[in-house]
């Protein structure tokens, strides 16, 4: 297993980074993957956003998100100090060509701070009208350019029907390569990782041995 200082350096964009998938669910998770050490040495996070919010409003705003809802605790004051200077803040518009020159700059400053190619991952976490607005955006100012370094993850609902699923399919293929693309729907396997445990105590043949066993102790079946 690679320790964080062997992970390559990692830049990673949440478009709407002021709202609430950022607060309740990404922060969070991101915060617990440092506490891992699953985040690189050499990390930033920028969150972009509309919103006319200081950086440290925004980190505060985070800390509570993540003492609520992280696994690893209550992000006591030393973990959090430590984490939280990797957090920027982009305010823009979403379809402002300016948005994309001030992202494309941060990135390269900071590249250049560590000395190395970073890998950059943009996660939107913005309403679905955005998502055959912002990757082109991305495109057309060369964020997504290097195939082996760049990622666009989206959430469901991945369009509205057949047809508008297609569209937008489209347009992320414009742009960037399938093995760039990670689309995400948490629900669509819910149901079985909930039934997981019924499947798996209910399942005789994974646990043979021990039904027999237990038979021929008992004299009877668990069920």
């Amino acid at each position: 297993m690679q320790t964080n200082d062997q992970l390559a350096p990692n830049i990673f964009v949440i478009f709407g980074g002021a709202g609430d998938l950022t607060w309740r669910k990404l922060m969070p998770a991101l915060f617990d993957l440092s506490q891992s050490h699953g985040i690189p040495l050499h990390f930033s996070i920028i969150a972009v956003d509309r919103v006319a919010l200081s950086v440290d409003a925004l980190r505060k705003r985070l800390h509570e998100g993540v003492k609520k809802f992280a696994r690893s605790g209550k992000a006591p004051v030393r973990e959090w100090n430590e984490f939280s200077p990797h957090i920027r803040y982009l305010q823009g518009d979403f379809k402002s060509d300016a948005t994309y020159k001030e992202l494309s700059d941060q990135c390269v400053r900071l590249e250049k701070e560590w000395g190395a190619k970073a890998q950059r991952i943009f996660y939107m976490a913005t309403p679905p009208s955005l998502f055959g607005e912002i990757p082109s955006f991305l495109n057309y100012a060369g964020l997504a350019a290097d195939p082996e370094r760049s990622r666009i993850v989206i959430e469901k609902p991945i369009g509205y029907d057949l047809e508008s699923a297609l569209a937008l399919n489209r347009t992320l293929a414009s742009g960037f390569q399938e093995s760039q693309i990670f689309r995400i729907d948490h629900y669509l396997g819910k149901e079985t990782v909930q039934n997981i445990l019924a499947f798996r105590f209910a399942n005789p043949l994974e646990y043979g041995d021990k039904l027999v066993r237990f038979k021929a102790e008992s004299g009877r079946t668990p069920w």
